[in-house]
């Protein structure tokens, strides 16, 4: 799954049956075709930068298991940067991470939705769970205020934690535990949607603190003990907040010291990298430790330097190398929303280096590359203040 990647293209395809690929249709085409076959609409968006879409759009064409799997739905593929997969994104509050799953009956109601895909087994396992019960969200609403029920209150509070509702998730989380027993543990989850929730302005700083530290003691995942670093680390360099960030990165750090898992080493060094800029306050061996975790080359590798430069400007440091290598990037790419995309960091990078004048020289041409997208526009402002 990613998490970012700010903005994707890939081609997709329909799938009337998993074992035949029809022409690529629209979404009210889809639409139609579940209504006339009684099968729900299943839609996945995507973003072309997220390696889990990669995988899972390989998988959807060539595995037998997620053909088997697919074969009681209708599968629509949907690129968040075509017109039509953005426009119904934003309707169905996709957010930014991908890739997104939203299945619809065949009145067109929700009725799950859930974000990643890390394997063929656990996109099957999910399928089939999203399939047992087509019951709405609505539906669920209702019958859990008569009837609580661990299996509603756990998959209503995913529902909104991927719609991006935190408060109402961590309504359901809270009483997902409670119905689960003590056996069931959503520190993480709860933490995650608390993290949401204060970066909206929703809660204050001491309800982040104790759910940040609830799920650090928890170890139940060593993944997630480093993802509570990684949010902590991005909330401290965005909100103006006090606290001790050291045992949070700490905590990470110890947590993937030593492991042989390729993803541990990156978050180890990304955690290291942030302790050497927050909490020693030495942005020099901070760039240093980002650089050396990169593999032999990454300088040359188009989209590696590009992610360099948005890690520098995401941290407002050695913006100057950052912008070397976003202007690299801006030719390297095709013409239209990528290239936008790569225009908007250079600006942006512009911006923070006090250069508005260029910044919005180059937010301009942008909105050139990508007329319809509002946020660029946004920028233009901000840059004319």
């Amino acid at each position: 799954m990613i998490k970012t990647g700010m903005f994707l293209i890939l081609f997709f395809v329909l799938f009337l049956s998993p074992a035949n690929a029809q022409e690529k249709l629209t979404f009210s085409q889809a639409r139609e075709i579940s209504q006339n076959t009684g099968k729900p609409l299943l839609l996945d968006f995507y973003h072309d930068d997220c390696e889990s879409c990669k995988m899972a759009a390989e998988e959807m064409d060539t595995s037998a298991v997620v053909k088997k799997a697919l074969e009681k739905a209708v599968y629509l593929s949907l690129s968040v940067l075509e017109t039509e997969g953005g426009q119904l994104a934003d309707e169905y509050k996709v957010g930014n991470n991908y890739p997104v799953f939203i299945l619809l009956n065949t009145a067109g109601d929700i009725v799950r939705r859930w974000t990643g895909y890390s394997s063929v087994g656990h996109f099957a396992a999910m399928l089939k769970q999203a399939l047992a019960d087509l019951s709405t969200v609505d539906d669920r609403l209702k019958r859990f205020k008569k009837n609580p029920t661990f299996a509603d209150a756990a998959t209503l509070a995913k529902y909104y934690s991927d719609s991006k509702e935190y408060l109402k998730a961590l309504e359901f989380y809270a009483q997902a535990e409670k119905l689960g027993g003590s056996s069931i543990d959503y520190s993480y989850e709860i933490f995650s949607n608390t993290a949401g929730a204060f970066w909206d302005d929703m809660i204050e700083s001491d309800r982040l603190f104790a759910a940040a530290d609830r799920a650090v003691k928890s170890k139940k995942d060593i993944a997630n003990v480093v993802r509570v670093g990684l949010i902590m680390a991005n909330i401290f360099r965005n909100k103006n907040i006090s606290g001790d960030l050291a045992e949070y990165l700490q905590a990470g750090i110890e947590a993937t010291s030593g492991s042989r898992n390729d993803k541990f080493r990156e978050y180890n060094a990304l955690l290291r990298a942030d302790y050497a800029l927050h909490i020693e306050n030495d942005f020099a061996k901070a760039v240093q430790i980002k650089k050396a975790s990169m593999g032999a080359g990454w300088e040359s590798d188009r989209d590696k330097s590009f992610a360099f430069a948005r890690w520098c400007l995401d941290r407002k440091i050695n913006l100057e190398e950052a912008e070397d290598y976003a202007r690299r990037t801006v030719n390297q790419v095709l013409p239209g929303k990528r290239r936008a995309i790569v225009l908007n960091t250079l600006a942006e990078i512009y911006y923070y280096q006090g250069e508005s004048d260029k910044a919005v020289k180059i937010i301009k041409m942008a909105i050139e590359q990508d007329p319809e997208k509002e946020f660029y526009k946004e920028q233009l402002e901000k840059f004319l203040e």
